[in-house]
């Protein structure tokens, strides 16, 4: 059985709680959080002025990352606003013809 001591100290929530609703908002693990506090910290101190950077990273060193973790191409991968929209960009895009059927979870 793998261990996943160091990825549970990850994320001090389950310490205090059991957190199953990753729907809409996850638990974050302490990278994240202190990610994100150090591009707020940013954000702070110098405004929009880094924006390209963070764009530039985003789209080159993000994609690369999620790409080696799925299997895919860093080209196969593109950001989207959330899931809905990136159901409706790949149903829209999908060749429909007559008798086609869509099946979703109630």
């Amino acid at each position: 059985m793998p261990d996943f001591s160091h990825t549970h100290a990850l994320f001090p929530i389950k310490d205090n709680l059991v957190y199953l609703n990753n729907a809409s908002i996850g638990a974050l693990s302490t990278r994240v959080t202190a990610a994100v506090n150090e591009l707020l910290n940013d954000v702070q101190q110098q405004g929009r002025i880094n924006y390209p950077n963070w764009c530039r990273i985003a789209d080159t060193t993000f994609k690369a990352n999620i790409a080696r973790l799925i299997g895919a191409g860093a080209d196969e991968i593109a950001f989207v606003k959330n899931t809905t929209e990136g159901i409706l960009i790949v149903a829209n895009g999908l060749d429909w013809r007559p008798g086609d059927n869509v099946i979703i979870a109630e």
